[in-house]
């Protein structure tokens, strides 16, 4: 439509390393994290004030990759 391409015009990233993001044209270049990881974190923090313990106020932070492709 505008005549812009990916990645000599403009870079996308995505938020996630879905397996559909390397199919894309160009491959999407995306940041990756352990979602599974981070589920466990909360449904433990959930878990722990519903016991009445004491939850942190802030979860320790995922590490994430970025996982270069085509289009940025």
């Amino acid at each position: 439509m505008l005549g812009l391409r990916a990645p000599q015009d403009f870079a996308v990233i995505g938020a996630d390393d879905i397996p559909a993001a390397a199919l894309t044209i160009p491959p999407l270049t995306t940041v990756a994290t352990d979602l599974s990881s981070e589920a466990r974190k909360v449904a433990d923090a959930v878990a722990r004030a519903l016991a009445g313990e004491s939850v942190p106020r802030a979860l320790e932070p995922t590490t994430a990759e970025l996982v270069v492709r085509e289009s940025a």
